[in-house]
């Protein structure tokens, strides 16, 4: 085995890989460009819960620690394209407001009321006057939770995620 060979086999594993990751983005990317589909059919939230993940990948690596629990098989009725935009917005804010080594946790299953998933930061809460607040589309935030107390950012996020939920017969809140 020539010297070189270990090194062509070592960056053809790394390229393939790299074409692997890549697959995986486009692929969340079309899934997720598909919201105008009626909400009905069968979304596996774990599926596409992992589709956002690759996603923000970088992201979370960069800032954060993920902990994740989530029930494998936990399947709602609604748009894959809305469930994905739901979770990626959750997720970015989520990112947003963690502090530099920080923990974005997400938590998911089914319980007798339906299916649920809960995002959270470490950031430290959001203040009691604003949580009636956090979904309108001009909300900021108070000083106690900005993109400069904990993270950077800023945008209309949850007021989506608050939409798509609302769109496909959900319900959240914080």
């Amino acid at each position: 085995d020539h010297p070189r060979a270990a090194d062509l086999r070592a960056m053809l594993g790394d390229a393939l890989e790299g074409v692997e990751r890549i697959r995986g983005v486009t692929r969340s990317i079309r899934e997720f460009s598909q919201i105008e589909e009626e909400p009905g059919a069968p979304v596996d939230v774990a599926a596409v819960l992992e589709s956002a993940l690759r996603l923000v990948a970088n992201d979370i690596t960069q800032r954060a620690r993920l902990i994740r629990e989530i029930a494998p098989s936990t399947f709602v009725v609604g748009s894959t394209g809305r469930l994905g935009q739901v979770f990626l917005n959750l997720i970015l804010n989520a990112i947003r407001y963690t502090p530099p080594d920080g923990a974005v946790t997400i938590d998911g299953g089914r319980d007798a009321s339906g299916a649920w998933l809960a995002v959270s930061d470490t950031c430290g809460g959001i203040p009691d006057g604003d949580l009636d607040r956090v979904f309108d589309v001009a909300f900021r935030g108070s000083k106690a939770r900005t993109p400069d107390a904990c993270g950077s950012g800023g945008g209309l996020g949850l007021a989506i995620v608050k939409g798509y939920v609302d769109l496909m017969g959900g319900t959240i809140a914080v």
